[in-house]
């Protein structure tokens, strides 16, 4: 009777630490505003990480100094992965974020996608994206979501920025 015991606990544990596998989280952290993916902690670094590491990641925003924070990127590509099976870029996670009031600004200049999407599982959270012809064009992939994110419009949100979308905030 022990040794069954032992087996079924044996089974059980195997079973635990299989689905923690399973349901285990990569976590990426933006720590400066640079654009340069070879800078570590840019979130293009960020990014290039998370599509190269196995399984589910997560781009969390730990931007030291009072916001709001503006990144100037030429775009963001977030191209079908063999590796990366969901990815969460979540810049609510930003200290001094507060409901309704989104403080990373992702700002181009004038030209190309914010977020350019050809991957399945992407969830954008949190942005206010300027500067773009396409805050997020979607050209492949299923199962993606956008929250809480403003497409044109400043830190307040009521007013146009100055930077604003030229062609769609959401192109699919």
């Amino acid at each position: 009777m022990k040794t069954l015991k032992r087996i079924l606990l044996s089974v059980l544990l195997v079973s635990l630490a299989a689905l923690g596998h399973v349901f285990a989280q990569t976590i990426h952290t933006v720590t400066n505003t640079s654009a340069n993916p070879a800078t570590a902690g840019s979130l293009n670094n960020a990014l290039n990480q998370a599509l190269n590491t196995v399984g589910a990641n997560e781009i969390r925003f730990n931007i030291p100094g009072a916001g709001p924070f503006i990144i100037n990127t030429a775009g963001l590509g977030i191209y079908a992965s063999a590796n990366c099976t969901s990815l969460l870029i979540d810049a609510t996670t930003q200290a001094g974020w507060v409901l309704g009031q989104p403080i990373v600004i992702l700002q181009g200049s004038g030209t190309g996608d914010c977020f350019n999407v050809g991957e399945t599982n992407v969830t954008i959270k949190g942005f206010i994206v300027q500067g773009y012809q396409n805050g997020w064009k979607q050209y492949g992939g299923t199962n993606n979501a956008i929250e809480g994110c403003w497409f044109g419009v400043d830190e307040t949100g009521t007013t146009v920025a100055a930077n604003p979308i030229t062609q769609f905030g959401i192109h699919v």
